[in-house]
């Protein structure tokens, strides 16, 4: 993403100098991130346990407890 090449469909969008102005900012996110506390509270609504919500979202225990706990942010829209 650092040197946009012309193939996706945003810098047709946003044009080449945009996107890459875009690129060499460090404050923007550059992965999508996962609902997984979303995931793991439906799976915990649907009765599997702390454990299994575990192994389904390939996280550790704690974090699945972390989850409930409220000690990560809610999940942003």
């Amino acid at each position: 993403p650092n040197d946009p090449k012309g193939k996706s469909d945003v810098e047709k969008l946003l044009g080449y100098d945009k996107l890459k102005e875009l690129a060499a900012r460090p404050d923007l996110q550059r992965s999508v991130p996962l609902a997984k506390r979303w995931l793991a509270e439906m799976l915990h609504w649907k009765g599997y346990s702390k454990a299994a919500i575990a192994r389904t979202l390939r996280v550790s225990h704690p974090t699945v407890s972390r989850y409930f706990a409220g000690k990560y942010a809610p999940a942003r829209d």
